[in-house]
């Protein structure tokens, strides 16, 4: 009986959004710092001299030229549209190489997150932007060394893209 009224009890504490006080497991502690050190994802981003639908079609040049697959484009303001909703001209292209991933989420694999690789389009007033994640930046707090290969590859890769895309 007094177990059924500890289990009602822990029950009704926590619909009530609140849990019973108990010291927390050493793995709850770890957990919640790994978490809160992980800084978001450094975002880089250039000006494009072209139009939108100009750069949009570089960009898939772009990526087509290269040793990459191009999983998904996602036209983020046509979804918008279908739920009534306005958004400026925003594309995203996702992309990547299993030869330079793969490694990656060998090493962490969280890096699952993170890739495959993304470049982003998009309209931001009278500007047109491209942008892309810092892969260094993500590698390193992910706990990986941003110097060891493929990593320094993936970097040139994007920036040349981005270089490309944005070229007058």
């Amino acid at each position: 009986m007094k177990f059924q009224a500890a289990a009602l009890m822990t029950l009704a504490l926590f619909a009530a959004g609140c849990s019973p006080v108990q010291a927390p497991q050493s793995s709850e502690i770890e957990s919640k710092s790994a978490m809160s050190t992980i800084a978001s994802p450094a975002i880089i981003t250039a000006v494009s001299p072209h139009s939108f639908e100009q750069t949009v079609s570089r960009a898939e040049a772009a990526i087509d030229k290269r040793p990459l697959n191009l999983f998904a484009k996602v036209d983020h303001a046509a979804g918008a549209a279908k739920a009534d909703l306005n958004l400026a001209p925003s594309t995203l292209f996702i992309f990547g190489n299993p030869k330079g991933g793969t490694p990656l989420m060998t090493r962490n694999p969280q890096m699952g997150i993170v890739l495959p690789l993304k470049l982003h389009v998009y309209q931001d007033g009278d500007a047109v932007k491209v942008s892309y994640t810092d892969i260094t930046a993500e590698a390193k707090s992910h706990g990986l060394d941003s110097e060891q290969l493929p990593i320094p590859n993936i970097v040139k890769m994007l920036s040349g893209l981005a270089a490309e895309v944005t070229a007058p």
